[in-house]
């Protein structure tokens, strides 16, 4: 359809509102001539009404551009409606007589040559556009950042989670130092960057280059033969796997100590109840720093009528609202959970009002 006519557009068609029966959230419109209902699209709307008989019908003008513009709306190969005239009968079909007021030439190619009308320009063939003979120079690609952190590092070492109920905003706090933030990966970078927590384990290499060298002094083997402590580099890096998780329910009985109500656990090794326990939080009030300790006896869901009792105790520092600890096991009974005994345990914590939540890590 020629461009003249696209004003036509919002003329020939209606928009549907949009309810919950229609099933979709897009617009809808409406051809008024023949009813035809699709997606709002100008495009799509334009190629409609190149070939919707009773809009051609009302505006034979908008036909006769059609077949200026090569479209077969019907297929009958003699344009979208079948109309093929000269002249005399194009001015007729306007209602204008023999001229035209618009200016408007018809295409000689479609109609042929009309009386009075002067002969334009001969088309010639199309150029092709000259490709230029200059090779662009490939852009460089920047070397990557050797102090840049990975994404999965940034993950691993925050916790997600929501410090209000329904609240959309999620926050993530540092499993190293405990500083909470809004999730933004960004600035969980530029933290991990600046934490010295993180950074004692993890250090980028501007870090580790700003760092004072410590000379290593030279050892001596018992065959005698001097060595130095790179050695010790060779030394495994010990591995943190998530064992399981514990909240319990806490009431304040002073300054100092806090019981625990009630409580339950569950991960990777097995599920139940916290039966009985404390905390106890000492050190100046006011300090950033405090030392928490406590202690928990676990029980195991009856499996098989059998119940585990797992007496469990707790020693590190709380900072805020975040604690991080130690965690260490007494032998159980039975003794099916004794594996429990065979390695050291660590767990990160948030104290809130009348809860505690810690998530616990096996190191290996």
């Amino acid at each position: 359809m020629s461009p003249r006519h696209a004003d036509q557009l919002s003329l020939a068609f209606r928009e549907l509102p949009v309810t919950a029966d229609t099933g979709t959230k897009c617009i809808r419109v409406q051809c008024i001539y023949c009813n035809e209902v699709k997606a709002k699209n100008t495009t799509r709307q334009k190629q409609h009404l190149a070939q919707c008989k009773l809009y051609l019908q009302a505006h034979p003008e908008a036909a006769i551009d059609a077949d200026a513009d090569g479209d077969d709306a019907d297929g009958d190969g003699d344009g979208p409606t079948g109309l093929s005239m000269g002249g005399d009968q194009y001015n007729a079909a306007l209602g204008m007589g023999g001229t035209t007021n618009m200016g408007f030439a018809p295409n000689q190619r479609i109609n042929g040559n009309m009386p009075g009308m002067i002969p334009g320009p001969a088309e010639g063939p199309p150029r092709k556009k000259q490709k230029s003979a200059v090779k662009q120079p490939k852009k460089s690609q920047a070397a990557p950042d050797p102090n840049d952190i990975p994404l999965a590092t940034i993950h691993a070492a925050f916790e997600e989670f929501q410090p209000k109920a329904g609240d959309k905003c999620s926050t993530v706090r540092c499993r190293y130092c405990g500083t909470q933030r809004a999730k933004n990966t960004s600035r969980q970078r530029d933290h991990l960057r600046a934490c010295a927590d993180y950074q004692a384990v993890n250090p980028t290499p501007a870090v580790a280059a700003a760092a004072p060298m410590v000379p290593t002094a030279p050892m001596t083997q018992p065959n005698g033969v001097n060595n130095t402590l790179d050695h010790l580099r060779k030394l495994p890096t010990p591995q943190v796997q998530f064992d399981f998780k514990l909240m319990v329910h806490v009431q304040q009985r002073d300054e100092v100590f806090s019981d625990v109500s009630k409580g339950q656990w569950s991960g990777r090794i097995g599920s139940g109840m916290v039966a009985q326990g404390w905390f106890a939080i000492t050190g100046p009030a006011g300090a950033i720093q405090r030392t928490i300790e406590g202690s928990f006896l676990l029980r195991t869901d009856i499996n098989n009528q059998t119940q585990t009792s797992i007496p469990c105790k707790i020693h590190g520092t709380i900072n805020g609202d975040s604690s991080r600890v130690s965690m260490s096991f007494e032998p159980p009974t039975p003794s099916n959970y004794a594996f429990l005994l065979t390695a050291p345990y660590v767990a990160t914590g948030v104290h809130r009002a009348h809860e505690v939540v810690y998530e616990v890590y096996r190191v290996s």
